[in-house]
């Protein structure tokens, strides 16, 4: 057995090897999200009977819920934007990066807030900007064609985490951007659920 004892090493060996450590654990962290990524685009969890990525990940990774949410997402968007690896694997300003990416799933182009992720201050340290204000807009269902209709909403991370978690299920039966389908199954659901709690 490894012996993890570091009570050996100099004040100065320790600093050295703990930044060491830690950069190689940020392109370890990228080249996860990457394997995840493109194992879950061939969908290969199906051949090892999971019916989708985050349950593979939780029962073939160990990984627990929040865990699997957060590196599928974020995988999902890296994939979609390469350049979100490089920040991984070069240590961006963020030791949250892997959130705040997964954060960016549903944005047509994550760039103007990567382009803050990237900022530093001029005398070289990391810095941490704070991301814009989010603009919390009113529920609104918007008449479009006969039968279809527009609807926008602003939800929380623990809806926009079940959502996912729904997609994910539902991956062999609905196209991963197909939320409107998802929503409606959802919906058939819980009319059932609550509709039997009434008789």
């Amino acid at each position: 057995m490894r012996n993890y004892s570091l009570r050996h090493l100099s004040d100065a060996t320790l600093r050295r090897d703990l930044k060491e450590q830690s950069r190689k654990e940020a392109g370890l962290t990228a080249w996860v999200l990457a394997h995840i990524a493109e194992f879950h685009e061939r969908r290969l969890y199906r051949g090892d009977g999971y019916p989708s990525m985050y349950a593979w990940c939780i029962g073939e990774l160990g990984y627990c819920e929040q865990t699997a949410y957060k590196r599928i997402s974020a995988a999902r968007v890296a994939l979609r934007f390469p350049v979100i690896f490089a920040m991984l694997a070069e240590r961006y300003p963020r030791p949250d990066l892997v959130t705040v990416i997964q954060s960016l799933a549903p944005a047509s182009s994550p760039t103007p807030v990567l382009d803050q992720l990237s900022s530093r201050r001029v005398d070289g340290n990391e810095a941490r900007p704070a991301l814009a204000p989010v603009e919390v807009t009113r529920p609104r269902i918007t008449p479009l064609a006969p039968e279809c209709f527009g609807l926008q909403v602003t939800i929380g991370q623990s809806t926009r985490d079940k959502l996912r978690h729904a997609q994910d299920l539902l991956g062999h039966q609905v196209p991963a951007n197909d939320l409107p389908a998802v929503l409606d199954r959802a919906l058939d659901a819980l009319v059932v659920e609550l509709g039997g709690r009434q008789t």
